[in-house]
């Protein structure tokens, strides 16, 4: 692997990881980038970010939300999320 250059896998795995630990953590795909991982794996390419968050939504790890001019990104509602939205959010 090419430490410049993580696989979208593994940049996967860091925003799960991420989310694990924060679930109530959400953000744009650049937020992400910027305060979730640059902290603790460096610079990220914004289109492996991107990637990654696709694959995590195939897998319903995460969903998306469109907010006016962008979209957040944060952990799927479902059974092992407790399901539905959070009134705190």
């Amino acid at each position: 692997m090419n430490p410049a250059r993580p696989t979208s896998t593994e940049v996967a795995r860091w925003i799960a990881g991420h989310l694990a630990a924060h679930p109530r953590a959400a953000d744009t795909a650049e937020g992400i980038r910027r305060w979730w991982l640059a902290p603790g794996h460096g610079e990220v390419a914004l289109d492996l970010v991107v990637q990654a968050l696709t694959e995590l939504e195939r897998e319903g790890v995460v969903s998306s939300r469109n907010m006016v001019d962008e979209v957040v990104w944060g952990l799927a509602a479902g059974p092992a999320q407790g399901g539905g939205a959070d009134p705190q959010a």
